[in-house]
């Protein structure tokens, strides 16, 4: 699954068949005072920043050159690719997105976000 999940985000961004997976970092910590959900942190975050590309409303026009099965319209399908988008996209890492993007405080708080599972109020807060 693993060897999966890295073949398509090297398709994403674009890797040459023979380059070696890029995604060797480990995910921190979650901090245990972390107040970060989807609803309070990660929509906010992603609608900004991600979903203009990765959103399965987007037709594969709109998409630029993100896959069409690449989509992060809410939690569950965020979760697949969280070592993923650590290394692309939180506390140090600017790949993503392309042009412009978040400042580093809000990246180092995707990156504890993401450390923390991406949770939801309801993995936060069960009913």
């Amino acid at each position: 699954m693993r060897f999966c999940s890295v073949m398509l985000v090297c398709a994403w961004l674009g890797c040459a068949d023979d380059t070696p997976p890029r995604f060797d970092a480990e995910l921190p910590e979650c901090p245990e005072d972390s107040i970060l959900t989807y609803e309070n942190f990660g929509r906010p975050f992603l609608l900004s920043w991600c979903t203009g590309c990765h959103s399965s409303e987007l037709t594969n026009a709109q998409r630029g050159d993100s896959p069409e099965d690449l989509s992060f319209d809410d939690p569950n399908m965020f979760r697949p690719y969280l070592l993923e988008m650590y290394d692309v996209a939180a506390d140090d890492n600017t790949e993503m997105p392309p042009v412009g993007g978040p400042g580093l405080d809000e990246r180092r708080l995707f990156g504890e976000w993401i450390a923390c599972g991406a949770p939801s109020d309801y993995d936060v807060f069960p009913e």
